[in-house]
This record gives structure tokens, C-alpha cells and sequence, in this order.
């Protein structure tokens, strides 16, 4: 008699539990008990699933991090308990973890779907029922337009937030995924990710989105389809350059600005923030966080590296890198998979500092297993291929 086949609602709790901690709109006024309503059902579920610790090392050490991360930046004796949830992950078994991952991933790709469409019956002029909303962050000086499954902030019409508050969380959740998925769109759902990250005209999405493609498709990639990969890639930068809207907010803002010595759309961290970090080069808030939370708050309009620094200290930013290169060298080797994880890591801390939130760190992860995977069967590969 053949057993019958369960659904197994844990992974789905989980996963509707992670895009909460992404801010859709809707739960914009009930953030502040997040930690309670949300990361803790999470802690508790991940908890369930906990298998044999086998790298006592990597969860030992991801303990003392996030122990100093919690003292550099000031938490309370609750977040700094909440802060440790994140070690938890590092002890789930693998399995269920990419279980939660793909129901996240799904239910993101169908409020990416339901954001385009409505999105779309917007811009050709359909009318659509909205409500003005307060922002999700208090500094903001401008509220938002919320449309069925999405919102527009009220300073900036012409870009895709889709359920968030910026197109950059567009952007960054796009590319944080399709990573994980390897840039392959043979799931032809992956497409929409890639859709929404374009309408998002997020500069950090089309950079890392061209990087990471080239070095999927051409460094590790098999030998069929990269001709295909590489005209399918010409013609569609030919396309998007053509369009005026995408001239100004992406080839406009990647070009170099020689005063600054950056490009010219780096507009993570401002000017202010920039002076601010280097007037307290050498001190000791420079190296172990800026406790004085008013000066935190000063600088919350900025996302760059330079507010990690500010939060948490040099010391705990490099660390963070530091511990990361002995995980990833510790699952996939010293091979060329763990430099591409570090590179994605830097580039997703040079936009948006964002170390230890759960759900980021959740994908870190996550990132890090699949790369893992791809390695092995990528060495596998050429392995046959020499021995053929």
C-alpha cells in the first residue's frame, strides 16, 4: 500500500514569513512588532528542523559575530537574542532550508507577476484604486500612491517599486535570486524576475545582473548556447538604449565622474555621511560602531557600506567578509565559485548594508549552498569532459 503524501506547511509558513520581512506595503504600519510576530514564529519553525551539528566551527563563530555585531551597535538584551535567530539558520538541515527557499522564491515571483500587471494597466493609462500611504521610513519627507499590488512613491513616478518602497529592493531581491537560480531561464518563472528588475531602472540590478551573467553563462557555463546567450544579451542593450528613460537613469548615471572618482549614479551614501566616517577615521566609534543613536538616525536616508561602518564598526564589517571566506571556502573549496560568492556578497554591501536582517542572511545562505552545488557539478563536468 503506497503511503499517502502529506503537504508540508512548514516550508510555506516560512516562506510567507521571509517576504513579510521584505516590507511588502501592506504591512508598513505593523513593523515595529516585527521581531515578535514574524522573526520569532521563524526562529521557532527553523528551530524544528535543526539537524546534527556537524560544523560546530561555523556556528560557533557566526555566535561570537553576531554576539559583537549586537554589542558594537548597541542592541538591547531582546535584540540582541533576536539577533542571534540568525545562527539558527546556519544549524537547519539543508534540505529544508532550499524547501523554504523555493516557496519564498515563489510566492516573491508572484508578487512580482501581480506588481507588473497592474503596474503595466497603469502606465498605459487604465484607472486604478489608490489610497495615499505614509512611508516605511519616517524620514522620507513624501508619502506614496498605493495601487492594487503596488506603490509609487510621490516624488519619483517613473520607476518600479513594485510591493516596496524603492526600486532598489526590486533591484536587489531580483538579482539576490536569480543568483541563487544561476542566471538560468530554463524555469521560465525566473523571467519575471529579470523583468522586474529592468523596470526597476536600478542601476546596482544592471550591473550585477550583466557581471554575474557573463560569468555563468561564459566562465561556467557549457559550451552550447553561449553564442546564443552572448547575440540574445547584444540585442536587448541595443533595444534598452534606445529608450530615453533608461539613457537618464542607467547609462547617464554608470558613467565615470573623474572629481568624485566613482560613477556618476553612486549615490549610495551621501556626501555628508561620506565626511562624517572619515572625520572619525582612527577613533574608537570608527572601529567598534557609533552608539549615539540620533547620529545613526542622521545618516538613515543613506544605504552604503559607510552605514555598516557607522552601525556596527570596521571591525565587525570585515569580519563579516572574513567569516564568510572560511564558510565558503569551507563548502566549495578554493576554486573560482568562492570568489564569485564574495564578489556577490561585496557588491550587496556596497549598495545596501544589510548583514545581519534575518531574511538577508537567510540568503546569504542559501547563495552560498547553491553555489556549493553548481561547483561540484560544474567540476564533475569537466572532469568528463577532460577524461573524454
Amino acid at each position: 500500500m503506497e503511503e499517502k503524501k502529506t503537504f508540508n506547511f512548514a516550508p510555506w509558513l516560512a516562506g510567507i514569513l521571509l517576504f513579510l520581512l521584505a516590507y511588502p506595503y501592506f504591512i508598513w504600519p505593523f513593523v515595529k512588532f516585527f521581531n515578535w510576530i514574524v522573526s520569532l514564529p521563524l526562529a521557532i519553525i527553523f528551530a524544528f528542523h535543526i539537524k546534527k551539528v556537524n560544523n560546530v566551527g561555523v556556528v560557533f563563530w557566526a555566535v561570537v559575530l553576531l554576539s559583537l555585531a549586537a554589542y558594537c551597535s548597541g542592541q538591547s538584551l531582546a535584540g540582541t537574542i533576536f539577533l542571534l535567530f540568525d545562527a539558527v539558520i546556519l544549524l537547519v538541515d539543508k534540505a529544508f532550508l532550499c524547501r523554504v527557499y523555493e516557496c519564498f522564491r515563489k510566492i516573491f515571483i508572484l508578487s512580482f507577476s501581480l506588481s507588473i500587471f497592474f503596474y503595466l494597466l497603469y502606465l498605459v493609462g487604465i484607472p486604478l484604486p489608490s489610497l495615499q500611504i505614509m512611508p516605511l521610513n519616517s524620514l522620507r519627507p513624501f508619502n506614496y500612491m498605493a495601487y492594487p499590488f503596488f506603490v509609487l512613491d510621490m516624488v519619483d513616478f517613473g520607476r518600479f517599486c513594485g510591493m516596496f518602497d524603492e526600486p532598489g529592493v526590486v533591484g536587489v531581491f531580483s538579482f539576490i535570486i536569480l543568483f541563487i537560480e544561476k542566471f538560468t531561464f530554463k524555469r521560465k518563472t525566473n523571467l519575471i524576475l529579470l523583468v522586474a528588475g529592468l523596470l526597476s531602472l536600478s542601476v546596482f540590478f544592471y550591473i550585477s545582473f550583466f557581471v554575474f551573467y557573463v560569468f555563468f553563462r561564459f566562465a561556467w557555463g557549457k559550451e552550447r548556447g553561449k553564442a546564443f546567450s552572448l547575440i540574445t544579451g547584444g540585442v536587448v542593450v541595443l533595444v534598452l538604449l534606445q529608450s530615453p528613460i533608461v539613457n537618464e537613469r542607467i547609462v547617464e548615471r554608470i558613467q565615470w565622474n573623474q572629481e568624485k572618482n566613482t560613477l556618476s549614479g553612486d549615490d549610495r551614501a551621501s556626501e555628508g555621511l561620506i565626511l562624517y566616517v572619515e572625520s572619525i577615521r582612527g577613533t574608537s566609534q570608527y572601529y567598534w560602531g557609533q552608539r549615539r543613536d540620533h547620529i545613526v538616525d542622521d545618516y538613515r536616508k543613506s544605504a552604503s557600506i559607510y552605514n555598516a561602518i557607522l552601525i556596527y564598526g570596521l571591525v565587525v564589517t570585515v569580519l563579516f567578509f572574513v567569516y564568510f571566506s572560511f564558510f565558503a571556502i569551507k563548502h566549495i573549496g578554493i576554486r573560482l565559485g568562492s570568489l564569485f560568492y564574495l564578489l556577490f556578497l561585496a557588491m550587496l554591501l556596497y549598495n545596501r548594508p544589510s548583514m545581519f536582517p534575518f531574511l538577508y542572511f537567510f540568503l546569504y545562505v542559501v547563495a552560498l549552498y547553491s553555489i556549493e552545488d553548481y561547483s561540484k557539478s560544474a567540476s564533475l563536468l569537466q572532469s568528463d569532459i577532460a577524461e573524454k
